[in-house]
């Protein structure tokens, strides 16, 4: 095979050929390349942690609570205030911050949950949308 630069031992009818097929060739790849890239950040943003907006925290025991509620997060559209306890997320009881970032974390971006929180005396069911 005769080297990229030195086409002229190729036959006549070839180098037109190699003169478009080399261009189309990188031009598909780039375009598959682009594809690929699109199809990777937009399963990456779907999947990519949640955040309510909420910075809970717990005292080791069986308490969830609200330290800081983000102005105009998720939670804070929703009704979330600092010193809410949560009591569970879906149904399922949380007791620790851990289990809250576990629950959060099989949530998709635009999905929502339902937290079961304690304000005072009175509890109740808020629906976050992340």
């Amino acid at each position: 095979m005769p080297a990229a630069s030195d086409m002229s031992s190729l036959s006549p009818t070839v180098r037109p050929l190699l003169r478009v097929a080399i261009p189309v060739a990188v031009a598909a790849v780039l375009i598959t390349l682009a594809l690929i890239n699109l199809v990777v950040v937009r399963n990456y943003q779907q999947t990519a942690a949640v955040d309510d907006g909420v910075l809970w925290t717990s005292d080791g025991g069986a308490a969830v609570r609200a330290l800081e509620v983000a102005t105009g997060s998720p939670a804070d559209r929703a009704g979330v205030r600092r010193g809410d306890t949560l009591q569970a997320i879906d149904g399922r009881p949380v007791d620790s911050t851990q289990q809250v970032d576990e629950a959060l974390s099989g949530v998709r971006a635009g999905g929502a949950v339902t937290y079961a929180i304690t304000r005072g005396v009175v509890d109740d069911l808020i629906s976050v949308r992340l």
